[in-house]
């Protein structure tokens, strides 16, 4: 059978299958992913013919307890056993395979040791154990070549000697490992090193050899302090300190010296002083950091992305000084907060780039002139009483969160290229202006507008609408905005009584009605061709739901006491799955042969636990910071 064969891929293999000898001679690459192979299968002694394999894959080959013999193998260059989470041991002769570059032991979570023979690897360049149960990486003097070692998640892993590889390694991994300390050796080619989620409490003034570092991640850890030899490290591009929440004291004043600095990530910190930065800066996240003085970063002048939140140290300190902000105009994200800013610098409005903004300042009474140029605006603010964006013509998602004074906002029709509107916790707002205008908007999401009484226009776009808490909500947008919905979701808007157009919603994907006392009926859904899932939820004057219902995938009905009648039961025929609960007049008709299709996909309790929702969930518009 096919003597000239040189690629093997068959992902599940069947381990009946025959091999002959001669079919597998001339095999250079061999992949048997996924397959139930074992450690006693009969085709190793069939494999052993090849001699000139080069690649051994066998993801995911969970009954894999242990590696064959690699002696017949001497040319192999990758060996891929990722995933078999079932391995306990790697075959001694392994250390004969001096032209492997790829050894991948990813996720084999039984594996606690590594063989001595793998000192004896002198061509391998990478190396990932992460995910494995090791407990020690032995000093493996041969493996001089080594460039990337990857451990992470091994939590077992508390010891480690890279002094035979130290010379040679460019990528370190011990994200999440019990490393606690840094091994010895001259990592002079180390290029990244991953030390996060490690017991790490210091860094050793000998950092300074890793004259090639670029990238040094060190969040949750538990490191203490940053060395002052930090400033050695010449080519560092990145240095990230996330939640490193016992770093305490000052930066070294020695960080100015990294002329290629561009990103630095300090959140979550109890660093105090923020020193002078180098002016090859372009991105720089500084929040949550509990004792930080309000840094000076006028020097900055190459800054892409800012995230700062300013802290005081007492309520009687003086509020800083950001008229350096204005000056930052390349400048293109911008996360502010501050509890304590009323006021932002008269030259704010002159970052010409600034496309993303976000603002978290509770004390701010009034909005200054923002960049016109912006295309996201995200504001929460407790102090803030209206709110006049008109002018940003560019806008394309806003949000406004927690604005407890605010009464009324201002000229939203103007916003002509606006896309996604999110309106969160305003109780005082009690009516928006006509959202005709806004021929753009796919997105609408209102939560937690108690006085708010309805929502006029007719939104063309509109695909998204999602709407929560809104208690004195009675009147919805015209029924011609519910044209090309695809996900409506409605809660807890008490007053609501129907919802008209959803018999036009050719696009309907999710609809999802909770918590609406005083609806009776819904439209005949007929029209609703992709209509895949229906929820609802404690709508207990509802009698009938009316139409046939021919895509639906998923049906949810709880606490509707009154409903009692599916107009056509035998459209369910792509149902997948029924939950129907403390529904008593619906639960009587459900015995008939009419809802056979129903009651063979139901299963028990409420399927979407709570308030886990499909499509159109309430999606905050954060960014990436």
């Amino acid at each position: 059978m096919l003597p000239k064969l040189r690629w093997l891929s068959w992902h599940n293999f069947p381990i009946f299958f025959k091999f002959t000898a001669r079919s597998l001679k001339k095999l250079v690459i061999v992949d048997l992913s996924r397959s139930k192979i074992s450690d006693e299968w009969e085709g190793w002694n069939h494999l052993k013919t090849a001699e000139n394999l080069k690649v051994l894959n066998l993801t995911d080959c969970k009954n894999l307890l242990r590696t064959p013999n690699f002696s017949a193998h001497q040319k192999l260059e990758q060996l891929i056993l990722e995933g078999c989470r079932e391995l306990v041991q790697v075959d001694r002769s392994i250390g004969e395979l001096k032209h492997l570059v790829l050894l991948n032991l990813k996720y084999c979570g039984k594996l606690h040791t590594l063989p001595d023979e793998m000192e004896e690897l002198e061509a391998l360049t990478e190396l990932l154990v992460d995910h494995t149960s090791i407990t020690n990486i032995p000093e493996w003097k041969g493996m001089e070549k080594l460039e990337t070692l990857g451990a992470a998640y091994c939590r077992l892993l508390s010891e480690c000697n890279l002094a035979g590889c130290s010379t040679s390694l460019s990528y370190l991994n011990f994200t999440s490992t019990g490393i606690s300390e840094l091994p010895f050796g001259n990592f002079g080619s180390l290029i990244e090193l991953n030390l996060c989620w490690t017991k790490i409490r210091e860094l050793p003034n000998s950092i300074e050899t890793m004259k090639n570092l670029r990238v040094l991640r060190l969040s949750h850890s538990i490191l203490e302090k940053l060395p002052s030899a930090l400033g050695m490290l010449e080519e560092l591009e990145e240095i990230e300190a996330g939640d490193c929440q016992f770093l305490y004291g000052e930066i070294p004043t020695e960080i100015r010296r990294l002329s290629f600095l561009k990103i630095l990530r300090l959140t979550g910190t109890g660093i105090s002083n923020i020193p002078k930065l180098p002016e090859s800066m372009t991105e720089l996240y500084l929040t949550g950091n509990r004792r930080m003085r309000c840094p000076d970063l006028s020097n900055l002048l190459n800054l892409r992305v800012l995230v700062l939140e300013v802290k005081y140290q007492n309520p009687f300190d003086l509020a800083p000084s950001l008229n350096w902000i204005g000056e930052l105009r390349k400048l293109e994200s911008l996360w502010l907060g501050g509890d304590g800013l009323v006021t932002l610098p008269s030259n704010f409005n002159l970052l010409a780039k600034l496309r993303k903004l976000k603002l978290v300042l509770n004390s701010l009474g009034c909005l200054p002139w923002l960049p016109q140029n912006l295309s996201y605006f995200h504001f929460v603010g407790q102090q803030l009483m209206s709110i006049n964006l008109s002018y940003l013509g560019k806008l394309l998602e806003l949000k406004d969160d927690g604005c407890e004074q605010l009464i009324k906002i201002q000229d939203l029709e103007h916003l002509k290229n606006l896309q996604r509107l999110d309106l969160a916790n305003l109780p005082l707002l009690v009516k928006l202006p006509d959202l005709t205008g806004l021929k753009k908007l796919w997105s609408l999401a209102i939560v937690g507008c108690p006085k708010l009484v309805e929502v006029r226009g007719h939104l063309e776009s509109l695909k998204e609408l999602y709407l929560e808490k809104c208690e004195s909500l009675a009147k919805l947008l015209d029924p011609l905005t519910f044209k090309h919905i695809e996900n409506l979701d409605i809660s807890r808007c008490p007053k609501l009584k129907k919802i008209q157009g959803l018999e036009n919603s050719e696009n309907l994907i999710d609809l999802c009605l909770w918590g609406l006392p005083l609806l009776d009926k819904l439209l005949d859904l007929t029209n609703n061709k992709e209509l895949e899932h229906l929820d609802l939820y404690d709508c207990p004057c509802l009698v009938e739901i009316r139409g046939r219902l021919e895509s639906l995938k998923g049906l949810d009905i709880f606490k509707c006491r009154s409903l009692r009648k599916f107009s056509d039961p035998s459209s369910f025929k792509k149902l997948q799955y029924s939950s129907i609960e403390d529904c008593e007049k619906l639960e009587e008709i459900l015995k008939s042969d009419e809802y056979r299709y129903l009651k063979k996909v139901r299963v028990g309790g409420y399927h979407r636990h709570g308030y886990v929702r499909r499509g159109s969930r309430r999606r905050d518009i954060e960014l990436e910071w």
